[in-house]
């Protein structure tokens, strides 16, 4: 117990405490509080997300496309923007017409608004048991062993999609949600 003192005495007497509060409310905190706000969650409440395969035109030629569908089983409303897929070039590559953003090989995904045949929307808003809908157009065959998969939990943990990582925003209420749905 004495040594205790005799060490508490010291840090008191270097002005240790000080500097470690000062490090903290300098440096540590607002890491923490930077971590936090870029934090991402893999589902949203009320919010089903399924995959299946769908034949699209492009530059009217038909190829194989995944569907990838949004269905709001809540009873609010959810807003979806900007959904993006990161494909494993290997299980789940995207045709070579996809739009896609070069600096991180992410397809960009649009929305269809009502009965048009166009998906030209980024954002969408759900209403109670209603869907959303939006395609890519893939290289290769839809593979059906994509829609009994789930990925196992260090495939969640570091982000390694096996097929493909579907990222968006959700906003629920007055939260607001950074999704990223591993598959």
């Amino acid at each position: 117990m004495n040594k205790l003192l005799q060490i508490w005495e010291w840090l008191k007497a270097n002005d240790i405490p000080t500097n470690v509060s000062t490090i903290f409310t300098g440096v540590l905190w607002p890491v923490v509080l930077f971590i936090y706000t870029r934090r991402r969650v893999r589902t949203v409440s009320g919010l089903d997300v399924s995959v299946a395969p769908h034949a699209v035109k492009v530059d009217n030629v038909s190829c194989p496309a995944a569907l990838v569908k949004f269905t709001n089983t809540s009873d609010t409303v959810i807003y979806l923007h900007n959904p993006r897929i990161f494909c494993s070039r290997k299980t789940f590559a995207p045709h070579q017409m996809a739009q896609q953003h070069i600096g991180d090989l992410t397809c960009e995904l649009k929305f269809k608004l009502g009965d048009s045949k166009d998906y030209t929307e980024r954002q969408f808003i759900l209403q109670t048991n209603s869907e959303a809908e939006t395609v890519l157009p893939l290289a290769n065959q839809f593979n059906l062993s994509i829609k009994g998969y789930k990925a196992g939990f260090f495939r969640k943990l570091f982000g390694v999609p096996k097929y493909f990582r579907l990222e968006y925003t959700a906003v629920v209420r007055d939260r607001r949600y950074r999704v990223r749905f591993i598959h």
